[in-house]
C-alpha cells in the first residue's frame, strides 16, 4: 500500500484553508451519509501574497463602491483572474501534471483498501 495521500503535502492531513458552508466535498457527505468521504484540494502558487492580497483588495472594492458598471472593472476583473490563473502555459501543464499524479496516488491508495467495494 502507497503513502496515505491525505498526508502528502503538509503531513499534517489537515486543511489550512477557510470553512466553506457550501462544497462538493459536503455534497458528496450528505449524498453519501454511510460513506467515507476524502476530499483533495490542491492549491497552486501564482504570485507573491502582496500581489494576491493587491488583486484581493481591488475586487473587494469594486464589490462594495464600483459595481459591475464601473469604469476599472474590466481591468479589477482581469488582474484577479490573471492572478488565480495566470496565461502561463509551461505553469499550467505543472498544474495539470500534477493534478494528474494526485488523482493517480488516490486512486492506487483507495484501491489498496481492505474491503474496498468493488465498481459497479
Amino acid at each position: 500500500m502507497g503513502p496515505d495521500p491525505r498526508q502528502i503535502g503538509s503531513g499534517k492531513g489537515a486543511s489550512v484553508s477557510a470553512h466553506l458552508d457550501a462544497s462538493l466535498k459536503l455534497a458528496f457527505t450528505n449524498m453519501l451519509p454511510d460513506g467515507d468521504v476524502t476530499a483533495v484540494s490542491l492549491e497552486f502558487g501564482t504570485l507573491p501574497p502582496m500581489d494576491v492580497f493587491k488583486a484581493l483588495r481591488a475586487d473587494n472594492w469594486l464589490y462594495h463602491h464600483g459595481g459591475p458598471d464601473h469604469p476599472m472593472a474590466g481591468e479589477i476583473k482581469t488582474s484577479l483572474l490573471q492572478t488565480f490563473h495566470p496565461a502561463d502555459a509551461e505553469w499550467a501543464a505543472q498544474v495539470w501534471a500534477l493534478g494528474k499524479e494526485v488523482t493517480e496516488q488516490v486512486i492506487a491508495w483507495t484501491a489498496s483498501l481492505p474491503g474496498r467495494r468493488s465498481e459497479r
